[in-house]
């Protein structure tokens, strides 16, 4: 719930305009898309490595 709240947060500064927004692009960007990778591994890849892990 908190990546998510986190990413709809981050939505309106990736598309926003005006005085400054070239800066926060910059940094909107790579967090979206960490916030968006780290959500994926955590919800899909890691409870697969756990369960290989647990049955050998």
């Amino acid at each position: 719930m908190t990546p998510i709240s986190t990413m709809a947060g981050l939505v309106p500064i990736m598309l926003s305009g005006g005085a400054g927004s070239d800066v926060t692009h910059r940094i909107a960007a790579p967090m979206l898309g960490g916030m968006f990778t780290v959500t994926i591994l955590n919800l899909l890849v890691l409870p697969v490595i756990y369960s290989f892990i647990l049955q050998h």
